[in-house]
């Protein structure tokens, strides 16, 4: 009803003291630590400062309306205010309504903000699953704190100490504020790459973070390797169909090729922009590179050299979205208006062409023998497609959450989906019947199948081994993570 009141205690009862009427919705209010102010935020309309011992709404504070405000905190001495407005931080002074300072650094809605007792940090916690702590003084970022799974909705602090909890994870979770960069403090966005898994010989896994992979030993559960790999983010990463080569490629558009057995960089490749998708061909001879959704690479590995180039964005006038290398120098390509076109990777010419949905394409994946093509879009929804016949089999409303990714079984008997949903599920690829589940305490990001069982990756960083009722949990580097007591069912054996 846009209406605030303010109470007062009078002897033992609480009394109305005022009513003001307000032009806006008001979700959230925080009171000053000297009990005179009062800050009111609405995520339609902005925040305002309300001095309690006048009777009038005051103004709506400056660059707040168009963002909106979600959160609010005075500091500690009330001599300034900070408001989470969308995905940053702002910092106004109390007296004058003024904008000290804006911080940048979140990917999504700032939930909550605090302050330190002594005033030195402000802590904000956001719908991107972190927490961020900066210099009260300069505002620079000097904590990432991550390791909650799903948006954090609640965060307090108390003393050097952060307390946080999602609006999924049946925990909470501490961190110590530190005021300082530690050295695995980089930001983590969940770019492509970050979805990715690959499993090498059936032993060895790789993740990156940041511009560093990481290789480990899924058997002894130990970081064999860790290295790094581009000067700026990674953005893509596959292995062979041997296990013998791996390749990267980065935001700032280098292709990196590294020889497993060694893990030395054999062939570096520049160029403008940032590389989104990369496939091998099955005889290892090729490599596909799509550069800023638009152009598709062709590169010969033993030479070297560019064979083919084509910008395949502009016949469709959409972005290519994902590129998968299918047998006979078949190039399968899905775009982001949810075509998925086969083309021949010398003369460009069509094979054959599906619209399944009118969402993007995320995940294209085939299976061992190229028979199958798995195709995931941004949606529920995972397309089998008979890459023999160049038919649609199965369009499977696979989960209630969105589709991270998917992946064939040895054969391509069977797939398995990862998705927001927390759950695994393994699906017949014939008969497009469900098989089999493992319930996880995250959203599956990554997938793949080993020969005894599935390595699944996690939102919050960890990965999931599924084998005969065995889930063996390997902390990749996230930060230490707390997790259920909740034991998770799991997949049996494919």
């Amino acid at each position: 009803d846009k209406l605030v009141i303010i109470w007062r205690k009078v002897d033992s009862d609480y009394c109305v003291s005022q009513r003001i009427q307000f032009d806006m919705v008001v979700l959230g209010v925080k009171i000053s630590f000297d009990n005179k102010h009062a800050v009111l935020t609405s995520p339609t309309s902005g925040a305002a400062i309300l001095d309690l011992t006048a009777a009038e709404a005051p103004p709506i504070l400056e660059e707040s309306a168009a963002d909106g405000a979600h959160s609010a905190c005075f500091t500690r001495n009330n001599e300034q205010v900070v408001i989470g407005c969308s995905a940053l931080v702002k910092v106004y002074d109390r007296r004058t309504g003024t904008l000290y300072r804006t911080l940048e650094g979140h990917d999504n809605i700032v939930s909550c903000v605090s302050t330190t007792s002594d005033n030195a940090f402000i802590v904000s916690a956001s719908h991107d699953e972190s927490l961020m702590v900066w210099s009260m003084k300069t505002g620079e970022p000097l904590q990432i704190l991550e390791g909650l799974p799903n948006r954090i909705t609640s965060m307090d602090i108390a003393g050097d100490l952060a307390v946080a909890a999602s609006d999924e994870a049946p925990f909470i979770k501490l961190w110590k504020i530190e005021g300082k960069a530690s050295d695995n403090q980089q930001r983590h966005y969940f770019t492509r790459a970050n979805l990715e898994v690959v499993l090498l010989d059936g032993e060895h896994v790789v993740r990156e973070f940041h511009n560093t992979l990481r290789v480990w030993n899924r058997t002894a559960n130990d970081d064999i390797n860790t290295f790094t790999a581009h000067k700026s983010q990674i953005t893509c990463l596959v292995g062979s169909r041997s296990d013998r080569f791996l390749a990267t490629g980065s935001h700032d558009g280098d292709i990196v090729l590294w020889d497993v057995s060694t893990w030395n960089a054999i062939w570096n490749e520049e160029q403008d922009g940032t590389v989104t998708a990369l496939a091998f061909s099955n005889d290892e001879t090729l490599l596909l590179s799509c550069l800023d959704r638009t152009s598709v690479t062709c590169w010969n590995l033993e030479t070297k050299t560019a064979v083919h180039r084509h910008d395949l964005s502009s016949a469709l006038k959409t972005e290519v979205t994902a590129v998968a290398m299918a047998t006979n120098n078949r190039l399968v390509c899905g775009h982001n208006n949810g075509v998925v076109r086969i083309i021949d990777v010398a003369t460009a010419d069509k094979v054959a062409l599906f619209k399944p949905t009118m969402k993007s394409v995320k995940v294209l994946k085939l299976s061992d023998d190229n028979s199958l093509l798995a195709v995931a879009m941004e949606t529920v929804y995972v397309v089998v497609y008979d890459m023999v016949r160049n038919k649609m089999l199965h369009k499977i409303e696979c989960c209630a959450s969105a589709v991270n990714d998917v992946d064939f079984s040895r054969g391509g008997q069977y797939f398995a989906v990862a998705s927001e949903e927390r759950i695994l599920k393994i699906w017949d690829s014939i008969s497009g019947q469900r098989v089999n589940h493992a319930y996880v305490y995250s959203a599956v990001l990554s997938v793949r199948f080993a020969v005894d069982g599935i390595i699944a990756g996690t939102k919050i960083g960890h990965l999931l081994v599924l084998r005969n009722h065995l889930c063996n949990i390997l902390d990749l580097g996230r930060g230490p993570s707390r997790l259920s007591d909740k034991k998770s069912s799991t997949c049996a054996i494919i």
